[in-house]
């Protein structure tokens, strides 16, 4: 990916963009950081109770996630839901 980009010449307006805003870089270092870890939880709870139980963990964690956002978020439910 790196040497695509260099090759494209977008190597450098990437680079002024990064150096005009610093912000955005620790931004999208703190993200993948997060989802490396998230990575590595999951492939470890493969690793320790087997994929039936890792795809269960992701399916709850994805009910409560919707659940929570009803919670938060109020909105009616209606037929599409």
């Amino acid at each position: 990916l790196l040497v695509s980009t260099i090759f494209r010449s977008a190597f450098l307006p990437i680079v002024s963009f990064i150096a005009a805003h610093p912000h955005f870089l620790a931004l999208h270092l703190t993200v993948g950081m997060g989802l490396g870890t998230a990575v590595l939880a999951y492939m470890q709870l493969i690793k320790r109770s087997g994929p039936a139980v890792a795809v269960a963990v992701a399916t709850l964690r994805k009910v409560v996630t919707v659940v929570l956002s009803y919670i938060i978020f109020p909105k009616p439910m209606t037929g599409m839901h």
